[in-house]
Formats: structure tokens, C-alpha cells, sequence
């Protein structure tokens, strides 16, 4: 049996691909700036349902709406 000698010892065997690649990372980034992108309108549901409708009693409902959905579909998993 003869052995050979790599010239740069860290070279030996052959390469892994990379872990994350082009495609993974723009999925994550698009998925991480609608998850934002949804959460901050999220926050002015209230405030919309206070100006439009009238009242702290729709602001209250739009926000109670909101969690019973949550709750719902935290249920549903």
C-alpha cells in the first residue's frame, strides 16, 4: 500500500457543500419580513377600528377579536 502526501495537510477527503446557500436565505429573509411586515399593521387594527366605527368600545371588541382568533388557532394546532 502507498500513501501519498498532500501538499497542504487541511485538503484531504473531499468538500462538504455549504450549509446555507442563496435560495434558503432569501425564503428566511422574505418569511422574517412578512411575519414583520404583518405584525406591525396587526398592532394598528384597534386604533383603525377606534377612528372608523368610533369609540373605545370597537377598539376593545377589534382587540378582543383578535386574541380569541389567536387562541383559536392555537388550539387548532
Amino acid at each position: 500500500m502507498t500513501t501519498t502526501m498532500n501538499s497542504q495537510p487541511w485538503e484531504s477527503g473531499p468538500t462538504r457543500p455549504p450549509l446555507v446557500t442563496r435560495a434558503p436565505l432569501v425564503r428566511f429573509l422574505s418569511l422574517l419580513g412578512g411575519s414583520i411586515g404583518f405584525n406591525l399593521l396587526l398592532s394598528t387594527v384597534p386604533l383603525y377600528a377606534r377612528e372608523t366605527v368610533g369609540g373605545e368600545h370597537a377598539a376593545g371588541l377589534a382587540t378582543g377579536g383578535l386574541m380569541l382568533t389567536t387562541v383559536i388557532g392555537e388550539l387548532a394546532e
